[in-house]
């Protein structure tokens, strides 16, 4: 019989234990709401910046293969011109000659400069906007212009500098930008640095693509780079933003990197990975704002969690008390208190779980809106899965946390005498 009746003892102790657990949460609902919503903000939070970084990683690694090139020449870092046409400082100077210089080396195959300009455009003259205007040397090949949506004829303005040669007047669209202008090829549209410069310059639309949308994450115009120069009022300096390279097959690119900087010391030379992870370390103080923030919201609703039960525990100290007295082991009122801490980080992984793709696509939205890049949160599945488990591991300190207050507890001290 004793043998018989212990399993049921411990069954109905168990069965009381979940029963004020339930009444303890019940009876805190203030509390328990408050708790609930904290540990989803972290689950949300660490969703939103994993899924952030997925993006990004995934749009700069596309961003940079989709231009197609083996190895990019800087001379600095892009920089913003406020006040000035164009409204960009391109850092690197002399661009034809050293895209030439760089084309000449027996392991390159082809390098072409590129450089980026606030521009306004406008298919009639009097409605404008302003998109990023791209120059490009060669005839836009090199770049991953298509057959039929790249010019028909090589930077022929730019004639060794003297910039006197006939503009080809010229422009491939990105295509969102075509549709939004109504225009297609063999349409015109007016482009300029200033409005005034955009009035007198008439530039036929001779092909769309989505190569520098996807590049630079904004509506673009291409045009040859000397004429963008011209239209902008950079000519004199001929400067770019960097140089695209293109190696032979059977070159080693990281030794055809060295060797180009060696022969342009004051040129920053990199293969694809390592110009991205340059932009990638360059964003050090937003990465070093992000990890601050996540672990915020991660301490914050550990200790949301961990006070909470620590109220729960102290408004039902008698309940517990009486329960330590008949018996109830103290293990068992921990495994209460952890019984508690779980369901409040599960109430707050659902929350938070559920709300992540509501919130990512309110992000997407913005983000679209102000830059013109779409779906820069991405959400794989192990994004869901960090957010579960940061919501798991709160709740389970939280507990931890309360549960020493259990444990220290003396249940003599809470009878009426």
């Amino acid at each position: 019989m004793t043998g018989a009746s212990t399993p049921r003892r411990v069954l109905a102790r168990s069965a009381g234990a979940v029963g004020v657990a339930v009444r303890q949460l019940a009876a805190a609902r203030g509390r328990v709401v408050l708790a609930v919503v904290g540990v989803a903000t972290a689950v949300l939070l660490i969703t939103l910046m994993a899924g952030l970084g997925q993006g990004m990683t995934q749009a700069g690694t596309e961003a940079l293969t989709y231009i197609d090139q083996d190895l990019w020449a800087t001379a600095g870092p892009l920089q913003l011109a406020p006040g000035t046409v164009g409204g960009i400082e391109n850092s690197l100077l002399s661009a034809h000659d050293r895209s030439a210089d760089i084309e000449s080396h027996p392991d390159v195959r082809g390098a072409d400069a590129l450089a980026f300009q606030s521009v306004y455009v406008s298919p009639n003259t009097s409605e404008f906007g302003t998109v990023v205007g791209v120059g490009v040397t060669g005839n836009g090949s090199g770049v991953g212009l298509r057959e039929g949506e790249r010019f028909d004829r090589t930077d022929v303005h730019y004639a060794d500098g003297s910039y006197d040669g006939p503009m080809t007047h010229q422009v491939v669209l990105d295509r969102d930008l075509a549709e939004e202008l109504n225009v297609s090829r063999g349409d015109s549209v007016y482009m300029g640095g200033t409005l005034a410069d955009a009035r007198e310059n008439e530039f036929t639309v001779v092909g769309t693509t989505g190569r520098f949308s996807t590049f630079l994450g904004a509506p673009t115009a291409v045009v040859h780079l000397s004429e963008l120069q011209t239209v902008t009022g950079t000519a004199g300096s001929d400067r770019a933003s960097m140089i695209g390279i293109r190696a032979e097959q059977d070159a080693d690119l990281d030794a055809t990197a060295e060797a180009l900087s060696a022969e342009h010391p004051d040129l920053s030379v990199r293969t694809q990975r390592q110009q991205f992870r340059s932009v990638f370390e360059n964003q050090g103080a937003v990465l070093a704002s992000a990890v601050t923030l996540v672990t915020l919201a991660v301490v914050v609703g550990t200790g949301l969690v961990a006070n909470t039960l620590g109220l729960v525990v102290y408004q039902q100290r008698r309940e517990l008390a009486a329960l330590r007295a008949i018996g109830l082991r103290g293990r068992t009122l921990l495994s209460l208190v952890g019984l508690q801490g779980l369901s409040l980080a599960l109430g707050g992984v659902v929350v938070g779980v559920a709300l992540t793709p509501v919130a990512a696509d309110a992000i997407n939205g913005v983000v679209e809106d102000l830059v013109g890049f779409p779906n820069l949160v991405k959400l794989p599945p192990d994004v869901y899965a960090a957010g579960v488990a940061v919501g798991l591991v709160i709740g389970l300190l939280g507990a931890t946390v309360a549960g020493y207050r259990v444990a220290a507890m003396n249940p003599t001290d809470h009878f009426d005498r």
